[in-house]
């Protein structure tokens, strides 16, 4: 929540041709509800939504092995779309595109943002949809059909999940103030500032994209500009983005394009 509520701060101070929907959802434990409803509340309002940043644990810096990681943060996306069509699954095999979804895309461009605004800090993107036998609120918002990534520290300390608060033979169970490493939180915070900054500046995506080539020696690429500016929605303790497919370096940067963080 912390994280939700800086990045409104801050951005609350600039105007941007994309709408900003900051949620901090409930209920993941007990089964994803959280995302469930905002998926179900997007679809129902008929949002056009281009990518969720859904920020689940990233407090933490210090591992379960003793570990210490502050200067990176892992970004899970999906290969293949969650709702890709046979004849989508088709042309992919085809023409390739295995890692070329639109998620994977919203991931490669937070990685190239940290690369270019953020000092000593840098994304891991991770080419599963969520840790193996893990999930979050991303995944709702990937079966809707929604661009969407996780953002995750980069060492993960599992008594501090999941645990009722206690002490057992000197160890700390639990999700206490204490486990908080509030620096590397502030860090993960500003790669969602400058990622919110940037792709709710950036123009919606194109549609209609086709490749031609046969018998040609050049490939032509072709698409059909999209008017408006679509809203986005964010499922987990995240801020969300008007992120997405055009991830892939058409979206303009931020106003404070030369600030390093």
């Amino acid at each position: 929540m912390a994280a939700v509520l800086e990045a409104a701060r801050v951005l609350s101070k600039h105007r941007f041709p994309a709408t900003l929907v900051y949620a901090v959802l409930s209920g993941e434990e007990q089964g994803l509800l959280g995302g469930k409803i905002l998926a179900d509340h997007a679809r129902a309002e008929g949002w056009k939504i281009e990518a969720d940043l859904n920020n689940d644990i990233i407090g933490n810096s210090r591992g379960q092995s003793g570990v210490m990681n502050n200067t990176q943060v892992r970004v899970f996306s999906e290969g293949t779309k969650a709702v890709e069509t046979p004849e989508q699954a088709n042309s992919r095999r085809y023409n390739g595109g295995e890692v070329d979804s639109p998620s994977r895309n919203v991931a490669r461009y937070l990685d190239g943002l940290a690369d270019r605004y953020l000092s000593n800090f840098d994304v891991v993107m991770v080419y599963r949809t969520d840790r193996y036998g893990r999930g979050g609120d991303q995944v709702p918002l990937l079966e809707a059909g929604y661009p969407a990534v996780r953002v995750t520290e980069a060492a993960e300390n599992y008594d501090r999940q999941h645990q009722t608060l206690r002490t057992e033979n000197g160890k700390a169970y639990g999700d206490t103030i204490e486990g908080v490493d509030f620096a590397y939180l502030a860090q993960v915070t500003r790669l969602n500032v400058v990622a919110l900054a940037s792709l709710a500046s950036a123009p919606a995506p194109p549609a209609g994209v086709r490749i031609e080539g046969a018998v040609s020696p050049d490939t032509k690429v072709s698409w059909t500009a999209t008017p408006g500016r679509p809203a986005i929605g964010s499922g987990g303790a995240a801020p969300p983005t008007r992120s997405g497919a055009t991830a892939a370096g058409w979206g303009r940067g931020p106003a404070w394009s030369s600030r390093t963080w």
